[in-house]
């Protein structure tokens, strides 16, 4: 088996863009084979959320709570389903999932923790607006979807632009947990 890290950076969190889209490679100054930074916080629940390169990880910068717009809210939900798709087929693997609130306030940590339950994030870790506001600015997060596939090494293996995609993310994180 090899060992890698997934970390998909799904912002939704709109900073840096103004008027249209932006483009990918500018949502983020973190770059295909750059070292990624560390990550250590507590989730809304308190476990401790470590980028220690025990196995892959996959990461979700998502805005999914109330000062969010609807397609912010629905983008975060379509995500939420990848990730937790992505957990559930390969924790047994060693796949750890992580969904991050880069955006929101401390007034949104209760609403986290009840997103956790209603939208049944079985095994995923979230992380609330403190720590996932750290997180995103240590990664270089301005901007909306990007996503990376991250070794145990903390080398960024690859990134897609974009709302996570079973299509995109799955196979490659088949291959990864080989």
């Amino acid at each position: 088996m090899r060992a890698v890290c997934l970390l998909a950076a799904v912002s939704l969190f709109g900073s840096g863009c103004s008027g249209g889209e932006e483009q990918p490679e500018r949502r983020s100054q973190l770059a295909v084979g750059a070292k990624a930074p560390e990550v250590q916080a507590d989730d809304v629940l308190g476990a401790a959320v470590e980028s220690d390169g025990r196995g892959p990880v996959l990461v979700a910068f998502l805005r999914p709570t109330t000062g969010a717009t609807s397609a912010q809210q629905a983008a975060a939900r379509s995500s939420a389903v990848v990730a937790q798709s992505m957990a559930t087929q390969y924790a047994a693997r060693g796949l750890r999932v992580v969904i991050v609130d880069a955006a929101g306030t401390e007034a949104d940590r209760d609403e986290l923790v009840n997103l956790a339950y209603d939208w049944h994030l079985d095994g995923v870790q979230l992380l609330g607006p403190e720590a996932g506001g750290k997180t995103a600015a240590s990664f270089g997060v301005s901007a909306t979807p990007v996503t990376y596939l991250i070794g145990p090494d903390g080398i960024v293996d690859q990134r897609w632009a974009g709302t996570l995609s079973a299509q995109a993310v799955g196979p490659a994180v088949q291959h990864a947990v080989k």
